[in-house]
């Protein structure tokens, strides 16, 4: 079932277990925090063993963080006061989205590209990650999107995974390349709204 199905019957909302998460654009004021959170999310990758592929002060960069805060594109889910997840959510992508044969057919400023979402260690499994995606698709509705478009590392199974059972479909496979680590694998996504 797609995630537009889901919606509309209402069933997604309630299989949500984050408590009291609230999901919003960042402001300049928050830049230490979300920096911070960003900081926080590579450690605990690296220190799970899980293949992110970020690298601190480089994949998500600094310029890109304040950046997306400047545009309102990074969204935060704040938990309690504390930033526990985030965001960039807008129409930009890397040059290598041009060359995936999307499904739906759209001009770059009719779709919306969800980047650098994660969630910190110790508020997984709560579903934080399904309502952050949530909020991308509900943004990318009002905005009168025709589709919602990310990469995802090859090896992050467990994202894929998250992706498809929200209703993305795999798309494509392709490298990019970052100036600071090389080309990486990664798998592309959309969801036809």
């Amino acid at each position: 079932m797609s995630l537009s199905n889901i919606l509309r019957e209402g069933i997604l909302v309630r299989t949500f277990t984050a408590e009291k998460i609230s999901i919003r654009a960042a402001c300049i004021e928050e830049w230490d925090s979300v920096f911070r959170f960003y900081y926080d999310l590579i450690e605990d990758m690296h220190d799970s063993g899980i293949p992110l592929g970020w690298e601190k002060n480089i994949v998500p960069s600094e310029k890109f963080i304040k950046k997306s805060i400047l545009k309102q594109e990074l969204h935060i889910g704040e938990s309690a006061g504390q930033v526990a997840a985030a965001m960039v959510v807008n129409s930009e992508c890397d040059e290598e989205y041009s060359s995936i044969k999307w499904q739906v057919r759209a001009e770059q400023q009719d779709v919306m590209v969800m980047h650098s979402l994660g969630v910190l260690g110790r508020y997984q499994g709560q579903g934080i990650a399904s309502r952050m995606i949530n909020h991308a698709y509900l943004t990318a509705m009002r905005t009168n999107k025709k589709a919602v478009r990310l990469d995802v590392l090859k090896n992050n199974i467990k994202a894929r995974e998250l992706y498809e059972a929200m209703g993305f479909k795999y798309i494509d496979e392709n490298k990019m390349f970052y100036k600071d680590i090389g080309f990486i694998d990664f798998v592309f996504y959309e969801l036809a709204l």
